[in-house]
């Protein structure tokens, strides 16, 4: 299985020390280079900045540019754009095509609820 995650997962784990979920559950995470900027480059607290530089040294959180660009009929972040384009470059069968030019994603891994599944299974102590 593919991830990519956005910013609100890594800021969320970053800032309770936490980031090691990634690696202990999928193995490997993909983030659009939007969403290193905002979590990283921009980041307003320390321990985010470099938990998550951390990670991305680390190799298992893996920053990727995305040679797509889509349209989307909603506004969205510059992160979450970058999450379905990123996607449409790794995996587009996962991605069907609106008429009006907008993507919604076909599947859907609950990142959020896994994470916090193992949380709560003492993966995750906090």
């Amino acid at each position: 299985m593919i991830v990519i995650s956005n910013s609100s997962p890594l800021i969320a784990l970053s800032r309770i020390n936490c980031l090691h979920l990634f690696k202990s559950i999928f193995g490997e995470v993909l983030i659009p280079d939007s969403v290193y900027l905002e979590t990283v480059v921009q980041a307003n607290l320390e321990i985010q900045h470099d938990n998550i530089n951390k990670a991305v040294e680390d190799g298992f959180i893996k920053v990727k540019h995305s040679t797509k660009s889509q349209s989307f009929a909603r506004n969205l972040g510059l992160g979450e754009k970058g999450v379905l384009d990123l996607a449409a470059d790794i995996n587009p069968s996962d991605i069907k095509l609106h008429s009006s030019n907008q993507f919604s994603l076909m599947r859907f891994q609950p990142l959020m609820d896994t994470l916090i599944n193992k949380c709560l299974e003492n993966i995750c102590p906090f």
